[in-house]
């Protein structure tokens, strides 16, 4: 089951049938039918509290707007073995400070990071070629970045807007 960690101010145990409070934990399980991260329903109110996500090993895609607008969201353990991430999957995610992927993933979409205010630090997968249109548009406060040395292309307004920037280190081949 994929577990999600967060404070709540409500008394309620459950929200739907998603939302489950175990051991004074927040948990929402899905099933392991699928080797993609597809959406579920569950609760839009529920956004601005879950700060912690940890995705199962046995993920392999995370697909379009998966989490966007998980705007309490901090942290996320992206495991080995994912390979995509599908456009905004992780936009407007406006608390997101650190992430770390890992070399498994191939393809970052556009969009991935679009607006994440937060996020200070991400190291980027030795695995990509490409780093996509406005992959980090509008993170504010991103202070430098590597550019893994196989990456012949840097996309549009990539690091547009990225205020904080002060280093960013671009391989001999782009």
């Amino acid at each position: 089951s994929t577990s999600y960690t967060g404070s709540w101010s409500h008394t309620y145990s459950t929200i739907g049938q998603y939302f489950i409070k175990i051991n004074g934990r927040w948990t929402m399980p899905i099933e392991n039918t699928t080797s993609s991260y597809y959406p579920f329903p569950y609760n839009e109110h529920a956004k601005q509290y879950i700060t912690h996500i940890a995705i199962p090993s046995y993920i392999t895609d995370i697909p379009v707007n998966y989490f966007k607008d998980m705007t309490g969201l901090k942290s996320i353990n992206i495991p080995i073995g994912v390979k995509y991430i599908g456009q905004e999957a992780f936009s407007d995610c406006t608390s997101l400070e650190y992430v770390a992927i890992p070399d498994t993933v191939t393809v970052c979409e556009k969009q991935v990071f679009y607006r994440c205010t937060s996020l200070k630090e991400v190291i980027l997968p030795h695995s990509i070629t490409e780093i996509a249109d406005e992959l980090f548009r509008y993170c504010s406060n991103l202070t430098n970045i590597i550019i893994p040395e196989y990456v012949i292309s840097i996309g549009d307004y990539a690091f547009e807007r990225c205020i904080s920037l002060t280093e960013i280190i671009i391989p001999k081949n782009v």
